[in-house]
């Protein structure tokens, strides 16, 4: 809750979702930041494209 106040939405019943989406989102983009520092972004870019595949139904 603390963390989308900034957003002042006032239902949670709206919060919620929205939170849902927003951590669905940045994810992808902050495990390519930590990888780039890590020297593994080829391997998460891979993993990364794997999952939006599967979530776009293609194998």
């Amino acid at each position: 809750e603390i963390a989308l106040e900034w957003l002042h939405i006032p239902s949670r019943a709206v919060r919620i979702p929205v939170y849902i989406v927003l951590v669905t989102l940045l994810w992808p983009l902050c495990v390519l930041a930590i990888s780039i520092v890590t020297g593994q972004f080829t391997f998460f870019r891979a993993y990364i494209r794997k999952i939006i595949a599967r979530m776009g139904g293609r194998k």
